[in-house]
C-alpha cells in the first residue's frame, strides 16, 4: 500500500495512480472489497473511514485515467459531475465531496440522476416560480430497479432524499430549516422565497377599530366578529391559520392538536361551517418554516441597523439526542434576538468549531455591528471565544458572570469540611420527596408554626442549587427534628435520622449548616443579580468586590463568633482569589475593571482609594492589580494606578478599532466618530489621552451628575462633544456588550418546554423555528410597557426557595433530590485544565492595592435582608467633594504612523 498510494506517487508524474487489472473479476474486486470494508470501518461519528475513503477517491481517478488513455469512454456514473458539483456551489474549485459520498451512502446504491435543467444565478432578484426553486435546490434521482423518482439536496455531503415528485415546498423546508451544507447564497436564496410565502407577509390586518375593542376592559369581546367578505374566503383563512399559528407557537402548543375532532369541531363552530380546518402537516411542513425563515431575515434587517451588538452562545441537546448550538444578539438597550440554531450531532465541537460558528453569526450581520461575545467557559467554548477575538478583535470576549460565580460556590461546596453537610442535606431532601407521609406530617409542622416555604431539590441545572437547599433545610430543622424525635417519621437509613437526634450532633451539623450558608450567601445572591438582562461588565466588577468585602467582614470576625476556623477561611480565600484572577484579570482587554472605571459614579469614589496600611487580625483577600507601563500623566490622575491599568485597555480596544477600520472602511464602528474627526485617525488618537485624563478629573465636559440616567444614557450624550468623543466611543461600546449569557439558557427554558417526553422525536430545525416564532410575536411584536430604568439588583429570594409556583400560603412542598455533580466546569485557562481547589499555593494578600474593601459603597451592594433591592441600586448618591480641577496636559503624535507605546 505504501508502494501504490504512497509519497512518491502522489509527488511524480500527474499524481494519479496508475491502474491496470488482470484475471476474471478485474478492477470489480477492489470495488466490491472497499464497500465491504467502508461499511465495516466508521469513526464515532458514524462516517466511513478516512483513508478507505481517500483510497476510493484515488482508485476512482487512476481508472477514469486508464480509460481515457485507451480511447474508452467513461460510463454514466449515477453521481453528479464535476461541472454540476461546481454550479451546486460556488465555491468549490476542488473535486467535491458529494460525488464521493453519495457513491458510499446506500441510499444512493440504485439511484441515478435525471438531466435537468441548468440552474439560474440571473434570479435571485425576482420572483422565483417552483420550477426555478426546484432546479436551483434539489437533484433528481430515478431508481433503475424500479423507475421510481427520487429528489435529493444540491448541497455537498447532505445525504437528504425524498420519494416522489420534487417538490418546492419540502425543498424550501429542508433548505431553510434543516440542511447544514448548503452554500451561503443557497441558503439566502431559499430563505427569500421561504419569506416571501410566509402567511406573516400576506395576512389582512386586523381592523384598528377591533384591535381597540380587544383591549378594552370590560367589553363583550366574544361577540365581536371580523368582517371578512371583503377580503375574500382566501384572505379570511390566512388570518385565521396566521392566528392558529401564533396561537401554537407563542403558547407552546403540540401543532397535531388541530388535527383533533374537539379541534376541527372548535373550528367549525367559529368560522359557522364556512372554512375546514387546516391539517398540521400544512403547519409543521409549510407555514411554521416560512414563518420562520421571514422572521429570520426581518431579524437581520433589525440587527444591521444596530450597533455595539453582543453575541451569546450556548450548546445543549433535545430528547432525540441531537447536539444543537444557538446564537443570540442583544442590543445595547437590551433586546435579545434568537438568530441561530445549528444542528451538529455528527460533528465534534472543538474550539474552533465553536469559533466558526461564532464567526459565521458575526459575519451575517457586519463585523462592524457586533462589539462583544459571551458564554460559558467550558474547554470549547473558552477556546472558541479567545479564538473569536483573535480573528475579530473588536470583539470582547466576555464569560458568563453567572456560571463563574456558580462554579466558585461549587468549588467551595466541594471542600472536604463541607462534604458532612452536603451528604446530610441530600439524604434528609431526598427521604422526604420520596416518603409521601414523611411530606404530609412536615406540611403539617410548618403549618403550624407559620412556615410557608418547603424544602428545595438540587437540581443540575439550578444555579447554586447547594445554598438554596440548604437555606430550606435550616429553615424546617426544628420541624424535621421534632418529627424525628417524637418517632413520627421512621427513616430506613438511620444515619441522617441520628444527626437530628443527638443533641450534640444536631448542634454541630446545624451549625456546619450555618458557617456554609453564611460563606455562599453573597456569591448566590450576586449571582442571581447578575442574571439580570441589565447586566454589563462593571456590574460584576463592583459585585465581585462586595463579596469580597462581606467574606473579609465575616472572615474578621474571628472563629470565636462565627466557628470557622483560619484553614476553611483560607481555603475559601484561594478559591476565590483563584477565580477571581480567572475570571477578571485574565479576561483581554481588562473589560470589568475598565468599564467600573468608567462609570462617573465611581471614578473618584472611595473603592479605589488604596490604604497605605493593611489592617491587622483575619484574613485578607487578593485581588492583585497588573503592572503597568508607567504612563506621564497618571499622577494628574486622583487614583494613578488606576489610571494606568484604565488606559492601558482603552488604547488596546482603541487600537482594534483603528486596524478594523482601515480594514473594512466604512463597515467599521468607529468609521462615524473618525468622520466626525474630519476623517483624521491621528486626531482620534490625539484626543484619547487627554480626555481620558479630563474624564477622570471630572473636568468639563465630564462634570455633569448622572440624575437618572443610567451610565449608557450618560456617555451615549457625549458622543457628538469634540473634547469628550473618543473616550464616549470607547465606554459607549463597553457598557453595550451584555455580561451574561442569559439569552441562551433561557432559549434553553423554551425548548424544555417544548420538547417533552412526548415530543421526543420533534426535529431540531421545527423546535428552532416554534421558538423564533414564538419569540417573534410573544415579545418583540407587542407593545412593551413604560417601566422605571431597570437596575442590577438582588432578587427577592423567597420564590426561589419555595419549591413550586402553585404552592399556596399554608403548604410545604417537597421535591426530588437530583445530583448535580454533572454539570461542566469553567476552565481557567486556554489549556482546559479543571480547577480544583487544593492545588492553590497560598498567597500573599494585599487586596487594597487594588480597592479599598472598606468603602462605605460596597457595604450597599449587598443587602443585609432576603428580597430587599440593593441600596446601591436604588439611590447612589454622587460624591458632594471632588478633587480641584487643574488643566489637563496632552500630548502630541507628530508622525503620520501611530506610535501606540507613546499614546
Amino acid at each position: 500500500m505504501k508502494v501504490i498510494f504512497g509519497w512518491k506517487t502522489r509527488t511524480t508524474g500527474d499524481g494519479i495512480i496508475t491502474i491496470s487489472e488482470r484475471g476474471k473479476n478485474g478492477i470489480g474486486a477492489v470495488a466490491d472489497l472497499l464497500e465491504n470494508y467502508l461499511k465495516k470501518h466508521r469513526d464515532s461519528a458514524g462516517q466511513p473511514n478516512a483513508v478507505l475513503v481517500k483510497w476510493v477517491e484515488d482508485i476512482s481517478k487512476g481508472c477514469e485515467k486508464a480509460i481515457k488513455s485507451y480511447g474508452g469512454e467513461l460510463p454514466d456514473i449515477p453521481i453528479t459531475s464535476t461541472k454540476r458539483r461546481a454550479e451546486a456551489k460556488d465555491s468549490d474549485s476542488e473535486a467535491s465531496p458529494i460525488e464521493k459520498h453519495r457513491k458510499l451512502s446506500s441510499k444512493f446504491a440504485s439511484l441515478e440522476i435525471l438531466q435537468s435543467k441548468k440552474r439560474s444565478r440571473n434570479n435571485d432578484n425576482n420572483k422565483p416560480d417552483s420550477s426555478e426553486i426546484i432546479n436551483r435546490l434539489s437533484i433528481k434521482y430515478i431508481d433503475r430497479n424500479t423507475s421510481k423518482s427520487f429528489f435529493g439536496c444540491i448541497a455537498e455531503r447532505c445525504d437528504w432524499l425524498q420519494a416522489q415528485n420534487a417538490s418546492s415546498t419540502r425543498i424550501l423546508k429542508h433548505a431553510t430549516a434543516e440542511c447544514k451544507y448548503l452554500s451561503s447564497s443557497d441558503k439566502e436564496f431559499a430563505s427569500r422565497c421561504s419569506a416571501g410565502e410566509a402567511l406573516g407577509a400576506k395576512v389582512v390586518e386586523v381592523p384598528k377599530s377591533a384591535q381597540s375593542s380587544l383591549s378594552k376592559s370590560g367589553e363583550n369581546t366574544a361577540s365581536m366578529t371580523l368582517d371578512f367578505t371583503e377580503v375574500g374566503k382566501a384572505d379570511w383563512r390566512k388570518q385565521l391559520d396566521f392566528c392558529i399559528m401564533k396561537l401554537i407557537c407563542v403558547c407552546g402548543l403540540t401543532p397535531n392538536m388541530i388535527d383533533t375532532d374537539e379541534w376541527k369541531e372548535f373550528h367549525l363552530v367559529a368560522t359557522r361551517g364556512k372554512l375546514s380546518a387546516t391539517p398540521s402537516d400544512t403547519f409543521e411542513n409549510k407555514y411554521i418554516p416560512q414563518e420562520g425563515a421571514r422572521i429570520h431575515l426581518e431579524t437581520i434587517k433589525l440587527l444591521k441597523k444596530e450597533t455595539n451588538l453582543t453575541l451569546t452562545i450556548d450548546g445543549g441537546d433535545t430528547r432525540a439526542q441531537d447536539s444543537v448550538y444557538t446564537a443570540h444578539f442583544t442590543t445595547p438597550d437590551r433586546s435579545t434576538y434568537f438568530f441561530r440554531c445549528y444542528e451538529g450531532t455528527d460533528e465534534h465541537h472543538t474550539g474552533l468549531w465553536v469559533k466558526d460558528f461564532a464567526v459565521e453569526s458575526i459575519d451575517e450581520i457586519g463585523r462592524g455591528h457586533v462589539s462583544g461575545m459571551c458564554c460559558d467557559s467550558t474547554g470549547n467554548t473558552f477556546k472558541g471565544r479567545t479564538e473569536t477575538n483573535k480573528e475579530v478583535p473588536t470583539v470582547m470576549g466576555l464569560g458568563d458572570a453567572c456560571h463563574h460565580l456558580h462554579n466558585t460556590t461549587k468549588d467551595i461546596t466541594n471542600l472536604e469540611e463541607f462534604k458532612p453537610v452536603i451528604s446530610v442535606l441530600r439524604s434528609t431532601i431526598k427521604h422526604f420527596s420520596h416518603s409521601n407521609y414523611g411530606a404530609r406530617e412536615l406540611r403539617k409542622a410548618c403549618a403550624d408554626d407559620g412556615i410557608t416555604e418547603g424544602l428545595v431539590k438540587i437540581g443540575r441545572t439550578r444555579f447554586a442549587t447547594h445554598y438554596s437547599a440548604a437555606v430550606s433545610l435550616d429553615r424546617c430543622f426544628p420541624q424535621i427534628q421534632s418529627l424525628l424525635v417524637d418517632k413520627v417519621i421512621q427513616p430506613k437509613k438511620k444515619d441522617f435520622a441520628k444527626i437530628f437526634i443527638g443533641q450534640r450532633s444536631s448542634m454541630e451539623f446545624r451549625l456546619a449548616l450555618v458557617q456554609y450558608i453564611k460563606i455562599i450567601d453573597p456569591l448566590a445572591r450576586a449571582l442571581w443579580s447578575l442574571e439580570a438582562a441589565q447586566t454589563n461588565a462593571a456590574d460584576v466588577y463592583l459585585f465581585w468586590l462586595a463579596i469580597a468585602a462581606e467574606l473579609k467582614e465575616l472572615f474578621s470576625l474571628g472563629e470565636s463568633v462565627t466557628g470557622i476556623d483560619d484553614a476553611l477561611a483560607g481555603k475559601v480565600i484561594r478559591i476565590f482569589n483563584a477565580r477571581y484572577k480567572a475570571f477578571i484579570d485574565n479576561t483581554p482587554y481588562d473589560p470589568y475593571f475598565t468599564s467600573f472605571y468608567l462609570d462617573p459614579r465611581f471614578v473618584n469614589s472611595d473603592v479605589l482609594k488604596v490604604s497605605g496600611t493593611i489592617p491587622a487580625g483575619g484574613p485578607t483577600i487578593t485581588i492583585s492589580l497588573p503592572v503597568t507601563d508607567d504612563v506621564p500623566e497618571a499622577n494628574e490622575a486622583p487614583f494613578p494606578a488606576a489610571y494606568r491599568r484604565a488606559k492601558k485597555a482603552l488604547k488596546s480596544i482603541l487600537r482594534a478599532e483603528v486596524e478594523m477600520y482601515r480594514s473594512i472602511g466604512d463597515g467599521a464602528s468607529i468609521f462615524l466618530l473618525i468622520q466626525q474627526a474630519g476623517g483624521s485617525v491621528q486626531t482620534v488618537v490625539q484626543e484619547f489621552s487627554p480626555q481620558l485624563l479630563a474624564y477622570s478629573r471630572k473636568e468639563y465636559p465630564f462634570g455633569d451628575l448622572m440624575g437618572s440616567k443610567s451610565t449608557l444614557e450618560w456617555w451615549r450624550e457625549l458622543l457628538p462633544h469634540p473634547k469628550a468623543r473618543v473616550i464616549a466611543f470607547l465606554a459607549v461600546k463597553m457598557y453595550s456588550v451584555l455580561a451574561n449569557s442569559m439569552p441562551d439558557e433561557r432559549w434553553g427554558s423554551k425548548k424544555t418546554c417544548l420538547n417533552t417526553p412526548l415530543r421526543n422525536k420533534q426535529k431540531v430545525g421545527t423546535l428552532a423555528n416554534m421558538i423564533r416564532i414564538g419569540d417573534w410575536y410573544g415579545t418583540h411584536m407587542k407593545p412593551k410597557k413604560i417601566q422605571a430604568r431597570p437596575q442590577v439588583s438582588f432578587r427577592d429570594m423567597s420564590h426561589l426557595t419555595s419549591t413550586s409556583s402553585n404552592s399556596s400560603d399554608e403548604s410545604v412542598d417537597l421535591c426530588d433530590a437530583i445530583d448535580s455533580d454533572s454539570e461542566d466546569d469553567d476552565v481557567i485557562n486556554e489549556g482546559g485544565s479543571q480547577f480544583f481547589p487544593n492545588s492553590f499555593e497560598l498567597e500573599e494578600i494585599v487586596l487594597e492595592n487594588e480597592a479599598n474593601l472598606s468603602a462605605t459603597l460596597l457595604k450597599q451592594v449587598i443587602p443585609k435582608r432576603k428580597g430587599d433591592p440593593s441600596p446601591l441600586f436604588v439611590a447612589l448618591a454622587e460624591p458632594e467633594v471632588r478633587p480641584a480641577a487643574q488643566p489637563a496636559v496632552s500630548s502630541e503624535l507628530g508622525t503620520e504612523n501611530i506610535d501606540w507605546e507613546a499614546i
